[in-house]
Parts: C-alpha cells; sequence; structure tokens
C-alpha cells in the first residue's frame, strides 16, 4: 500500500492529511480577472472537486477513529459496542472508497497469490462458473441468493476454513467482495437452528 496511506485505524494529524493531499494533487489553478485581483473560476475544477473529496474522506476516518478510541471527549461519553461496530462498518466503506479513489490495493502482501491457495482459487472459479459471483474490475461481486451477505459469508467459511480451525483472512475478502463485517455475516449464516436451503447451492461447489 502507497505509504501515505495508513492502515484503516490510523488517526492522522490534521497536517498529515494535508501533506497527503498536497502530495496528490496540484494547487488549485485560478483564473483572475485582468487587474488579477478577483477570482473567476478555476481551470482545474475536476482536480480540485476530488483533491476535496479525498481530504473529507481523510478527516471523516480520522473522526470516526478518534471517537472509536477516545469516545465524545467533548462531553465524556463513551460509545456501547453496538455503537462502535456500526462506526467500524462505516469506517470499512469510507476506506474501501478512499482505496478505490486512489488505486491503492487494501494490502500489498494481501493479495490473491499471496493469501489463497491453488484449492481455494478453485472455488472461486467454481462459484463464477455456477453463476454465484462474477468478477468485476476491483475485484468479486456476489449473486447468490440476491447478493445476500449471509450465503457470501457461508461461501467464504466453507472456502477458507471448513474445519472451523483455520484464520478466515477478512480485511482481504472484505475488500475482494466491497463488504464490510463478514465475520459477522458468517455468524448469522452458521448460527441456526434449521440449515438454510440455500446452503444446497454453495455445498454442490465442494463436492470434489
Amino acid at each position: 500500500m502507497d505509504k501515505m496511506i495508513k492502515e484503516i485505524d490510523y488517526i492522522y494529524t490534521l497536517q498529515e492529511i494535508t501533506d497527503i493531499v498536497d502530495k496528490l494533487f496540484s494547487p488549485d489553478d485560478y483564473i483572475l480577472d485582468e487587474s488579477g485581483r478577483y477570482i473567476l473560476g478555476i481551470r482545474n475544477i475536476e482536480e480540485s472537486r476530488k483533491r476535496n473529496y479525498i481530504t473529507e474522506l481523510l478527516l471523516k476516518l480520522r473522526d470516526i477513529n478518534e471517537k472509536i478510541k477516545n469516545g465524545d471527549y467533548n462531553i465524556g461519553y463513551r460509545y456501547t459496542y453496538e455503537e462502535i461496530q456500526n462506526m467500524k462498518d462505516d469506517r470499512q466503506k469510507i476506506y474501501n472508497t478512499l482505496c478505490k479513489e486512489l488505486n491503492i490495493s487494501i494490502k500489498e502482501e494481501e493479495n490473491l497469490q499471496s493469501i489463497m491457495t491453488e484449492n481455494e482459487k478453485k472455488y472461486f472459479t467454481k462459484a463464477i462458473d455456477a453463476g454465484l459471483m462474477e468478477e468485476v474490475e476491483n475485484g468479486y461481486k456476489w449473486l447468490h441468493n440476491k447478493g445476500m451477505k449471509a450465503s457470501l459469508g457461508y461461501f467464504l467459511h466453507k472456502v477458507f476454513n471448513p474445519n472451523g480451525t483455520a484464520r478466515i483472512p477478512y480485511r482481504f475478502v472484505e475488500s475482494l467482495f466491497n463488504e464490510s463485517r463478514l465475520d459477522r455475516a458468517i455468524d448469522q449464516a452458521l448460527i441456526v437452528k434449521q440449515p438454510q436451503k440455500w446452503r444446497k447451492e454453495i455445498d454442490t461447489l465442494f463436492d470434489d
């Protein structure tokens, strides 16, 4: 990952945000009137808009991470577990958007070649062939059961942790599918009294 963009839980200083944006974008090129005193517009308007957008995303990340770590220190409020989980969901979406806008992989060392075995990659291919998901520009889109997150979680559980003893690379797969809190989705899929009927459509992929 570009060293300017830190880990998802990093709390940027305002100066760091300014430095990042200054390195990524040119200063605004203002159009002045004949006297040179009044601004009529900006020549690089699209770049200026993206500069402001990236700044806004970084500020939102900073704000969320400060709240998760310190609570609202202005009024001495500590957030509940549920509130923190919701903030983490929002944070993941913002972080994914930031990386997408800057064409940065979520984590360079966590790529398809290094983190997935040939056997695991085989099941991704089988799921695509079966129409359960499709490959898109920045990863994959889950299609099975109208894109239901619980069925995606069940599929990923079958791929990465079929015996319940392995570690699922949540951050990696969340970036691949542009989803958040897949750990919660897996729990929803597995902790049921009666197995869901849609499981069979996924289970058939693993009948080797």
